[in-house]
């Protein structure tokens, strides 16, 4: 007999605004925003956000015990924020999480439990059980939040300290199965970039500009983009990509934490990553006809993608 799975809750699509902070019901929980792979034990198995089960071994075995039922959170390789320009909690992740071999120095943070999904979150909170702390297992912290302004203050926190944003959690709220809605108030998130998927289906060859300096009437030194002086380098540039929230194809060739040698890697590949996803990040706030400031995080396996 088939066992049905349960989706995994998770907040609004959208980020809750400056505004929409000032209606809400206080106090509200507060935690930092991970970016590492979702992860829920169900029937002995680690699954990720789509409900299938995560490829690692070692993971696995781990933590796909029933003492561990129920247990809903964020699986993170090394530290859980960014600690410095060129490093990517989702890149530095992913990558050791979606080999089936390898045992990777992962920990779980545990936000939330759903055995009893009907008790309000103050009573769900992991941090209200015995929660055994060790080297693979921690409760994430839950701070209360008494106004908007506490609000703001904890999310100028915790993005100075290298999280991606932070999520607010009503103590009232039961455990829904699946996303919630602004109007339930169950959870919100807070970010300065919204997460998105795209398909890649060409590239780009980097080029060198190689026309003369001039200096603008703002005393600035720059390049003319004239096509004629600019010479191919023989490795990656940019990807073109597609996505469904926009109508036309657009290029990326901003890539978080990607070094020349992986660079040139891709560029060697370059007919291999047609058809493939990745997860980028952008400024929801004048994408109109493209997306604004998009940074590529990783290649996102197809397998593992939502409907929801």
């Amino acid at each position: 007999m088939n066992v049905r799975l349960l989706r995994p809750m998770k907040a609004p699509t959208e980020a809750i605004t400056d505004e929409q902070l000032e209606s809400l019901s206080y106090p509200v929980y507060g935690s930092p925003k991970l970016d590492g792979f979702r992860a829920v034990i169900q029937g002995g198995t680690v699954l990720t956000s789509s409900l299938k089960p995560l490829p690692n071994e070692f993971v696995q075995t781990t933590l796909g015990i029933p003492e561990l039922e129920g247990l809903d959170g964020e699986l993170i390789v090394g530290s859980p924020y960014s600690t410095g320009p060129e490093d990517d909690v989702f890149n530095r992740t992913s990558g050791p999480l979606r080999r089936s071999h390898g045992e990777p120095d992962f920990t779980f943070y545990v936000f939330d439990t759903f055995y009893k999904p009907e008790w309000p979150y103050r009573d769900r909170n992991p941090q209200a059980h015995v929660l055994k702390q060790n080297g693979v297992l921690k409760a994430l912290p839950q701070v209360l939040l008494h106004t908007p302004s506490d609000v703001l203050t904890y999310e100028s926190t915790m993005l100075e300290q290298g999280y991606e944003g932070i999520i607010l959690r009503s103590p009232n709220a039961p455990y829904k199965f699946g996303r919630c809605t602004a109007k339930e108030a169950y959870i919100f998130k807070r970010k300065p970039f919204a997460d998105c998927e795209a398909e890649i289906i060409g590239f780009e060859e980097q080029e060198e500009n190689l026309n003369e300096k001039v200096t603008s009437e703002l005393g600035t030194s720059k390049r003319s983009s004239h096509k004629e002086n600019k010479r191919p380098k023989g490795t990656l540039g940019k990807l073109i990509l597609r996505c469904d929230k926009w109508e036309k194809s657009f290029a990326c060739g901003t890539w978080k934490g990607l070094t020349a040698e992986a660079r040139q890697k891709l560029w060697d590949t370059r007919e291999s990553l047609i058809g493939k996803i990745v997860t980028f990040k952008y400024q929801p706030y004048g994408s109109i006809e493209a997306p604004r400031l998009p940074i590529i995080k990783g290649f996102r396996d197809k397998w593992d993608m939502t409907d929801y």
